[in-house]
C-alpha cells in the first residue's frame, strides 16, 4: 500500500501522511487522527466564568484571560485601566485639555500640541491661527 492509498483509506491528508513518514513514524501511528482536547470555560472563585465577567464588566475577553494567564486574581482581574491625562495649571488651577478646550474653544489637539511643545499659560490658550480666506 503506498502512502496515498492509506491517507485516502484512513481520510488523513497525503501531506500528513508523507510528513509523519518522514519523521520516522510506522505502523498505525502513520495514520491515525489526532484528537484535540479542549479545556472547558475558565470558572473563577466566585463561581463566574470569563465570558461572563467581559460581559458584565465591558472588558475584553481576550484581556481577561492575559491577566488570568499572567496570575491576576480577583479584583486585580476586572479592573479598568486608567488613561493618561494631560492635567494642566491656568490660573492657579488644575485643568485636564477638555476642560480648557471647552472654557476657551480651543481644539483639544491644538492644546495637546502646545502642551507637548512646553507652552503654558496665556500663549496655551491663544486662539488658533486661521489664515485670511
Amino acid at each position: 500500500m503506498t502512502l496515498a492509498e492509506a491517507s485516502a483509506q484512513y481520510q488523513v491528508k497525503p501531506s500528513t501522511v508523507i510528513n509523519r513518514y518522514k519523521r520516522g513514524i510506522r505502523g498505525p501511528e502513520l495514520v491515525q487522527t489526532v484528537k484535540r482536547v479542549t479545556s472547558g470555560p475558565i470558572v473563577l472563585e466566585d463561581g463566574q466564568t470569563l465570558s461572563e465577567l467581559a460581559a458584565k464588566t465591558g472588558i475584553d475577553y481576550m484581556t481577561l484571560w492575559q491577566r488570568y494567564q499572567a496570575g491576576k486574581r480577583g479584583a486585580e482581574l476586572s479592573v479598568q485601566p486608567k488613561r493618561k491625562r494631560f492635567m494642566v495649571d491656568y490660573q492657579g488651577r488644575t485643568w485636564t485639555l477638555l476642560e480648557l478646550s471647552r472654557a476657551f474653544h480651543v481644539p483639544v489637539g491644538t492644546l495637546r500640541n502646545r502642551v507637548k511643545q512646553g507652552e503654558s499659560g496665556d500663549n496655551l490658550v491663544r486662539p488658533p491661527y486661521s489664515p485670511k480666506k
